[in-house]
């Protein structure tokens, strides 16, 4: 027993040891914090089983991009010599195990009618956004680059395979592939996979920037000045994909998720011409009800007549 302890000390040590990226949701919250959130959760009501109506066959493209939503933050980009996956998860679980949030749906777009996969960019290391039985799958069937955040290039390698091309990112920085750059830009949010690794992988946004379309996938992350920035930097964007689910309870999530009018505000930050929502009605990940997301929503649009952003579980894909 006191070589357990001792042992089990060790490892705190080299965890409290550990590099660790800043975040703004850590530097007024604690395991205390979540573990109140946990004792005092009220979870909203989700249905087991969502009937949809999946993509039988990839759509025409009629323009140059072309955006088709997945599930929860997972799409496929089309461009017009290449694909890239952003965030994909096709297992049953947002969790390292067969149980915890279960999917409620199936993909709108079945894996089965990928086309090739040239890139794969992952915002962070959550489990509903890097899906480590996905990645494998997209490794042998395609081969793809792999674009992460600083630190998570040498954990696909031993998860998934030492030879896999993997490129670590920080913030600000670019990645040109075929004429086309790829920027990891900041967002209000953290990165853990176990115990001992919080924040020790960086967590992030992307930019996907062309010679004729500019588009913004926002990973997760709460609200904050970094909208204004992007778009400074860069421009009024031609499509963003901002997340509105896993909000409740606002005093816990705040920092980390943004609610459906936080993501009109952002859209209007962004100068976005249109977009999608997402990070909603796929897996229970909060205590906000399956239909939360979509009344706050539709109250939220209600007050922004004027911006095209959408529901894509009512409209699966658009061209730009």
């Amino acid at each position: 027993m006191k070589f357990i302890i001792v042992f089990l000390g060790f490892l705190l040590l080299l965890n409290i040891a550990k590099p660790r990226f800043d975040s703004e949701v850590f530097k007024n919250k604690s395991f205390f914090d979540f573990f109140k959130w946990q004792f005092t959760a009220s979870r909203g009501f989700w249905p087991s089983d969502v009937k949809i109506n999946p993509l039988s066959s990839l759509p025409d493209m009629s323009s140059s991009a072309q955006v088709i939503y997945i599930n929860h933050s997972s799409f496929l980009i089309r461009l017009a010599d290449f694909n890239i996956l952003i965030d994909p998860i096709y297992s049953d679980f947002a969790s390292p195990v067969n149980f915890g949030p279960k999917r409620v749906h199936e993909p709108y777009l079945p894996y089965d009618l990928l086309p090739k996969i040239d890139l794969v960019l992952i915002s962070h290391n959550h489990y509903d956004h890097l899906d480590l039985p996905t990645l494998r799958r997209l490794y042998h069937d395609f081969n793809p680059q792999f674009l992460v955040g600083l630190n998570t290039s040498k954990y696909l390698q031993k998860k998934i395979d030492s030879n896999i091309e993997s490129t670590d990112m920080n913030h600000a920085d670019e990645f040109r592939y075929n004429g086309v750059s790829i920027f990891f830009e900041d967002a209000i949010h953290w990165s853990k996979r176990s115990l001992f690794d919080t924040n020790t992988m960086l967590w992030g946004s992307f930019v996907i920037k062309s010679d004729e379309k500019l588009i913004y996938h926002a990973g997760d992350t709460g609200y904050g000045k970094h909208f204004l920035d992007l778009q400074k930097k860069f421009g009024d964007f031609d499509f963003a994909m901002l997340p509105i689910g896993d909000y409740k309870p606002e005093w816990f999530m705040l920092r980390s998720h943004m609610n459906p009018m936080q993501a009109f505000k952002a859209m209007r930050d962004l100068n976005a011409i249109s977009g999608f929502a997402m990070h909603y009605g796929t897996f229970p990940l909060a205590d906000n009800s399956f239909e939360d997301p979509l009344v706050d929503f539709k109250k939220a649009k209600d007050s922004n007549p004027d911006l095209n952003f959408l529901l894509p579980t009512e409209i699966n894909f658009q061209d730009l």
